[in-house]
């Protein structure tokens, strides 16, 4: 399929999403707002993708230059990762976003180092030009229109400033496992990938809005892939 066909396609997938926006609240109302917390604690499997996921973030942020003094998680649930990187970058000013309430109520309480927010990925309530790093993992594939998303997050960062976000792959190795933990662990995930994208076709993404590509790198056996972009 040719680029400008696989655009055509996912567009249309996007205007049958839209009409989808009652039924991806209901599966969000289904995630335990202590979801990430208590999995990595019980869960075997939780513990050793997310860690890792981690790793693979980690190794990225490090080689960013100059450190990011303001920085905006988006997807950020109610703070697991983010902590993380408040602890690499501890004299930034972290913000947290996600549209899940009862999952920011609880990392207010929990994280009170993070300054949270409760909003739209596709409305970000930031001013123009606002953050050096923007941080967006395992998120987009959930969104109506991840277009509109990623145009938002370009217009909130700063010049010359970066924007982390990592997805899972979509190959056919994901596809089995993602089939086999929404039938059994992770069941409230279940119908929450709207866009399953392939790192190509999410790549043809970021170009779309012009933001530079400094370094694609995957993880967990290449079932999650990473994107530093750069706006320039």
């Amino acid at each position: 399929m040719k680029k400008h066909d696989r655009v055509l396609v996912q567009e249309r997938k996007i205007l049958l999403v839209k009409k989808r926006n009652k039924s991806l609240e209901n599966i969000w109302k289904q995630v335990p707002p202590d979801y990430y917390e208590k999995g990595i604690k019980t869960n075997i499997f939780q513990l050793i993708w997310h860690n890792w996921k981690w790793w693979t973030m980690k190794k990225i942020l490090l080689k960013i230059n100059p450190a990011p003094q303001k920085i905006l998680d988006i997807g950020c649930s109610s703070g697991h990762i983010t902590s993380k990187i408040v602890e690499l970058f501890p004299k930034a000013v972290t913000f947290g976003l996600d549209s899940y309430d009862q999952a920011i109520n609880l990392g207010e309480k929990i994280h009170p180092q993070i300054k949270f927010y409760l909003g739209d990925a596709h409305k970000l309530p930031f001013k123009n030009e606002t953050f050096d790093l923007i941080t967006c993992t395992e998120t987009v594939e959930h969104l109506p229109d991840p277009k509109k998303a990623i145009s938002e997050m370009k217009r909130c960062l700063k010049k010359r400033g970066y924007l982390l976000i990592g997805q899972d792959t979509d190959n056919i190795f994901f596809k089995i496992i993602w089939n086999i933990w929404t039938r059994t662990f992770g069941g409230v995930w279940r119908d929450s990938h709207l866009h399953p994208f392939t790192p190509e076709l999410f790549e043809d993404l970021i170009k779309e809005n012009k933001l530079k590509i400094k370094n694609k790198k995957f993880s967990q056996f290449g079932l999650e892939v990473f994107f530093l972009v750069k706006k320039i």
